[in-house]
């Protein structure tokens, strides 16, 4: 969680950033971490990936937002396999919640269709291949209703974005379904940013 607040000012570094990195180097060589990878059965045809994606607007020391998604392997008894995850400052100044979702959900979703596409090639030798289901969640209502809806967004910077989430959804995955922030395991890293000291 710390290196939300090393990035941002990366091009303007000033001794307490230093020392917060230096903290931070510390941590990671007196930390072990570990990811287990549970057994799949690769041979049939319930295997999906599954994206986790949201935003928290203003949440950067810079006045910036993040955003963050996970995206899993899994089959349709619930084991679950790490593919890729990313965390990131939204690339472009946001002015709502809404917005910061918009494009994580975006980012989320090139990166789910990626790793489709890698699965189906490495497992049916056919990148094209469509056996392999995607599946998104998304823990912003707006969004939700946004992706669902065929009214156009009142948000006229968001409109492209919401259409290319659209059209990916009608040609490329499965669904993408809300779930309430509390059951989003995700939104605590980057909800918690606003109040973890410095």
């Amino acid at each position: 969680m710390t290196r939300w607040n090393c990035r941002p000012t990366q091009s303007r570094q000033k001794i307490k950033d230093l020392l917060l990195l230096n903290k931070v180097v510390k941590k990671v060589k007196d930390h072990t971490s570990t990811i287990h990878f549970r057994p799949l059965d690769l041979k049939t045809n319930s295997i999906r990936v599954v994206f986790y994606s949201d935003a928290s607007l203003g949440n950067l020391p810079n006045g910036g937002s993040s955003r963050g998604y996970v995206t899993f392997i899994a089959n349709e008894l619930g084991t679950v396999n790490l593919l890729n995850w990313s965390s990131n400052k939204v690339k472009r100044a946001v002015h709502s919640a809404f917005a910061a979702e918009t494009l994580g959900c975006t980012d989320a979703l090139a990166d789910a269709v990626y790793c489709r596409q890698l699965v189906s090639e490495i497992l049916y030798n056919d990148p094209t291949s469509r056996v392999v289901e995607v599946y998104g969640v998304v823990d912003n209502m707006q969004l939700y209703e946004q992706i669902s809806s065929t009214k156009q967004c009142t948000d006229k910077r968001m409109r492209l974005d919401i259409a290319e989430i659209q059209e990916t959804v009608h040609k490329e995955i499965n669904n993408i379904v809300w779930t309430p922030t509390q059951r989003c395991w995700q939104t605590v890293s980057l909800k918690e940013e606003r109040t973890s000291p410095s």
